[in-house]
């Protein structure tokens, strides 16, 4: 191993030859590498499916692996002709796209009070789903429930931030100008397979 991204395929010495040399025959062996990742996170930003370029000489495949700890593992026919050319062999992993929620929680929960989420850059927008009853704190409490209206893409980090208002008669009230990010490992209770979620006390 080169380093964490590079193997390098090297004959062996002459002593290892006969130990090796089944591995050297024209008849094909196959060299077989499983994916992982040091960071746990990776696995929840991630999607596994992607699209795999067609191999130019047909010697390498991959395949996703049903493991929570391997992610997919790749496949290099082994022969002479392998040994004397240099190959490198991209995949492309694209992130999950997922619905962000927002659950809202107050004292005073009221059906008048209007609360709106906003993001400046108009890359998300948010829609009231009413009011529902969540277990946060340890206890039972009521939240408003805000969800975009279309999938984003998951990242480590955004180039945008998210305000939370109060809009009243009077006026509106800012309650927060720079809103917590759900995190791609809390997982929405109302849409498990398509949405991350975050809990925010008023």
């Amino acid at each position: 191993q080169f380093d964490s991204y590079t193997w390098v395929l090297r004959k062996p010495e002459e002593e290892d030859s006969v130990k090796f040399k089944p591995l050297f025959e024209k008849a094909l062996s196959i060299l077989r590498f499983e994916l992982k990742s040091n960071n746990a996170d990776f696995y929840s930003y991630t999607q596994k499916e992607i699209t795999i370029p067609v191999p130019k000489n047909g010697n390498w495949r991959y395949c996703s692996v049903e493991s929570p700890n391997i992610f997919g593992q790749l496949e290099i026919l082994l022969m002479k002709e392998l040994l004397n050319k240099r190959e490198t062999i991209a995949l492309n992993f694209e992130s999950k796209t997922k619905f962000w929620e927002y659950l809202l929680i107050s004292n005073s929960i009221s059906e008048d009070m209007t609360l709106r989420l906003f993001e400046k850059k108009n890359q998300l927008s948010f829609d009231f789903l009413g009011i529902v009853d969540i277990d946060a704190f340890g206890k039972q409490m009521s939240a408003y429930r805000f969800v975009t209206n279309k999938k984003g893409q998951l990242k480590d980090i955004y180039d945008f931030s998210i305000s939370l208002w109060n809009i009243t008669p009077d006026g509106n009230q800012l309650l927060s100008y720079n809103m917590p990010v759900p995190q791609a490992q809390s997982i929405s209770k109302f849409d498990p397979e398509n949405a991350i979620t975050c809990i925010y006390y008023i």
